[in-house]
């Protein structure tokens, strides 16, 4: 496969994978990212990377956000939300950090792109993101990008949209957002 090929099929498949997000889990999502005291985030290999770059622009929104693992992360409770993502939904280091994060009381909300009952019981919300199953998964794959190429990039488009909802409804200017960017670099 030449190039010109390869990102058609990368664009036509991200188009559709956004396209196909439910507009009220986003909804959902977006009012508890607004009622929430702290976030918090925690994901395991790219999906993490996906949503480091979330929390660092939630902190350029004024939202108070951190990465669980990082070791400036306090103590989570009641009030703050965790959102958590795994492909899979089955991720097992996620996992385990959801069910603490309930012990201590916190909301979680789950983007994956398989749910299941047992995740539906653990956590407050899932957020169905569609997007090229890893070989492990039960279901036809979706995606013709290197293992889960497409979750992690839908995850990525989907977290900065919202970010730009948020930034409407809390009506942050593109100043206060340049002077809460790092200026250490």
């Amino acid at each position: 496969m030449d190039f010109e090929k390869s990102r058609k099929i990368a664009l036509r498949e991200l188009s559709d994978s956004l396209n196909n997000i439910s507009e009220k889990e986003s909804e959902k999502f977006l009012n508890r990212l607004l009622k929430s005291r702290r976030i918090f985030v925690v994901a395991e290999g790219r999906s993490m990377l996906m949503l480091q770059a979330f929390a660092q622009r939630l902190r350029h929104l004024g939202k108070e956000s951190y990465v669980v693992g990082e070791t400036v992360t306090p103590a989570v409770g009641n009030g703050d939300l965790l959102v958590a993502a795994s492909g899979s939904g089955k991720t097992s280091g996620v996992i385990n950090i959801v069910k603490l994060a309930k012990k201590y009381q916190t909301t979680v909300v789950f983007i994956t792109a398989s749910s299941s009952p047992s995740l539906k019981k653990l956590v407050d919300l899932i957020v169905i993101v569609p997007g090229g199953p890893v070989s492990h998964l039960p279901v036809k794959t979706v995606s013709r990008q290197l293992m889960a190429s497409l979750f992690e990039q839908t995850l990525l488009l989907f977290c900065d949209t919202i970010c730009q909802v948020l930034r409407d409804r809390l009506k942050v200017s593109e100043t206060q957002i340049r002077k809460n960017h790092a200026n250490l670099e």
